[in-house]
């Protein structure tokens, strides 16, 4: 789910990059502050359907029926707090300050990009290949990875284990001396 996360949000930033060198926006100052909130700017959609699609990991079945669920429940809140973004920097595109003007568009921009990666991108990888169950969790990992790697160390110890249950307290303290 994280790598998903991480590969939607580069996509974002990539976009945005392009947007300014196919605009010919050069470097300066407000393109500087704008790639410094590229990312923080990038995050919020697809954090917050990554958290309900989390949340819902445990009630459902499918990757389907999760992201059914998580669309229903934040899916109406992360779209609608787009649209009051874009609206709200719309009115930036009619100033007559230029750090207004590029700024506004960097913002629209950055928000419509996040959407659309968030809804499209992202989305459409949970669907096809999302996590379900405890799948991808620490906890299955740590537990594939006893069972392929330690499954013939773990016998003996287990044994071993039992062999000293069964011998008297003082022969254990001889045998742990050696």
């Amino acid at each position: 789910m994280a790598l998903y996360s991480i590969l939607t949000i580069i996509a974002v930033v990539l976009c945005l990059i392009a947007f300014m060198v196919i605009i010919g926006w050069t470097l300066g100052m407000i393109e500087s502050i704008a790639i410094t909130i590229i990312v923080g700017l990038s995050v919020d959609y697809t954090v917050h359907i990554a958290n309900s699609y989390v949340q819902y990991m445990k009630v459902k079945a499918t990757s389907e029926e999760i992201l059914q669920e998580t669309l229903g429940e934040i899916g109406i809140s992360v779209f609608s707090g787009a649209i009051t973004t874009c609206s709200s920097v719309f009115m930036l595109f009619f100033t007559t300050i230029i750090f207004f003007t590029k700024f506004g568009q960097f913002i629209f921009v950055n928000i419509l990009a996040s959407l659309v990666y968030s809804f499209g991108f992202f989305c459409i990888l949970l669907a096809l290949i999302g996590p379900t169950g405890d799948q991808g969790s620490w906890q299955s990992f740590l537990r594939m990875y006893r069972k392929r790697c330690y499954k013939k160390r773990i016998a003996p110890m287990e044994l071993h284990e039992q062999e000293l249950q069964e011998m008297p307290v003082q022969s254990r303290y001889e045998n742990r001396q050696e």
